[in-house]
């Protein structure tokens, strides 16, 4: 179905419609997941503190990774959530 034919989307002169519009773009990304295995172990055994500390620098040596194979980090989440990543 072309846009132009949907309801409330149109590809092209949104200036011309007072409704919000839905403007698709296909762009390839990246998705990256990771386990710490014996985190929770690590996590209660080792504090809040040192936990927090170990997550911190993964995430900054996976976010320098993902930056030097020309990648950008759109955000982090938390246990069972994805990393989206532009490539």
């Amino acid at each position: 179905m072309a846009p132009d034919s949907i309801p409330g989307v149109h590809a092209r002169g949104l200036e011309d419609y007072f409704c919000p519009a839905i403007i698709a773009e296909r762009r390839q990304v990246t998705v990256l997941f990771t386990d710490m295995v014996g985190f929770t172990t690590f996590a209660e055994r080792s504090g809040e503190e040192a936990a927090f500390t170990l997550m911190r620098s993964l995430a900054k040596l996976m976010d320098e990774a993902v930056r030097e194979q020309g990648g950008v980090v759109q955000s982090h989440r938390l246990e069972g959530a994805p990393e989206l990543a532009q490539s």
